[in-house]
């Protein structure tokens, strides 16, 4: 790109300029299928030159609410209906047609009963930190001493 914001390319000893609002617009044809102006025509060029009118260009209507939300599509009207409709056969599938499997009678179990002592862990970690904050431990130590009871 040279200084007046063109681009030159030189296709078999001619020279072609595209100006800057081309190349903006579109992208650079391939060497095979430029057709643009030739350098001597330097009238063109002057009206290259002249700025471009903001009224005319696509800034004009661009808002600044399209800038921070990005451009709204149009949706069909009756979409949230469809989606709220699938949405509910889905729920009226899962949570009532359905018939339970082994797999959800696993996901009932809680953490407790999958890991060996690490309830126990758990509430010695809490009874040393109710002591420090000065917290009643006495569930804690209820807890405990029904553990110990079960172990037994």
């Amino acid at each position: 790109m040279n200084s007046l914001g063109r681009l030159t390319t030189n296709i078999i000893n001619k020279t072609y300029i595209y100006p800057a609002r081309l190349l903006s617009q579109h992208k650079i044809p391939s060497s095979r299928s430029v057709t643009t102006k030739n350098i001597s025509n330097d009238q063109d060029d002057s009206q290259d030159d002249a700025p471009i009118k903001y009224t005319g260009s696509p800034a004009y209507k661009w808002t600044a609410k399209s800038s921070r939300t990005g451009v709204t599509l149009a949706r069909l009207w009756y979409e949230p209906y469809v989606i709220l409709g699938s949405l509910f056969v889905f729920l009226v599938y899962f949570c009532v047609l359905r018939e339970e499997n082994h797999i959800d009678k696993e996901l009932e179990r809680t953490l407790y009963s999958r890991i060996s002592g690490l309830e126990e862990y758990q509430l010695h970690a809490s009874l040393e930190h109710n002591k420090s904050l000065g917290l009643s431990t006495v569930e804690l130590e209820a807890r405990l001493s029904e553990l110990a009871k079960d172990k037994k």
